[in-house]
């Protein structure tokens, strides 16, 4: 039950999960020996980033939260990143995809990352609040990550409204 005074729904607080930092020998790329961007998509449903997603950033380092499911923090190459997530839900254990790159800290947005300065990706597991494992992904994960469904084109849609208004109209008239 939330205490509503005033209109005011008092703010949930996250929760910050600490991942073990980001190092070499990397997955994907074992002879890079830093990285510039990391990038984190919660795969579970019922939990998102809060606002910044990623905290106690290293020195040089930003946040930037794409959408609730999906931040990224860049900043200067680095060859031991700091991971921790500020995270809101309740379900205690969930999943968080990770793919860090190389090389493309300074692109705008940061998420625009090419698939060639992939660096590294894996999957953490947390049970019961608390890191437990991981897993290692490729190239072809990143692919589905902050994917959305695709809206259909306005002709679409109008042909199918202008097919629905005739069966309407005609169905009247044979009544």
């Amino acid at each position: 039950m939330a205490l509503i005074v005033a209109g005011v729904v008092p703010a949930m607080a996250s929760n910050v999960y600490i991942v073990p930092p980001e190092a070499p020998p990397y997955l994907i790329n074992p002879s890079a020996p830093t990285v510039d961007v990391l990038e984190a998509f919660i795969q579970t449903p019922g939990m998102s980033f809060d606002s910044p997603g990623f905290v106690n950033l290293d020195s040089g380092w930003n946040d930037v939260d794409v959408n609730p499911m999906y931040s990224a923090e860049y900043g200067t190459l680095s060859a031991s990143l700091t991971e921790d997530l500020a995270i809101f839900g309740s379900n205690p254990s969930f999943s968080v995809d990770f793919y860090a790159f190389t090389g493309c800290a300074s692109l705008e947005p940061s998420s625009a990352c090419p698939v060639e300065d992939l660096t590294d990706a894996y999957a953490v597991f947390f049970n019961g609040g608390s890191y437990s494992s991981y897993a290692p992904l490729t190239a072809g994960n990143l692919a589905g990550e902050n994917a959305t469904p695709a809206a259909p084109e306005p002709a679409t849609m109008m042909l199918i409204s202008s097919g629905l208004i005739g069966l309407g109209v005609r169905r009247s008239h044979k009544g």
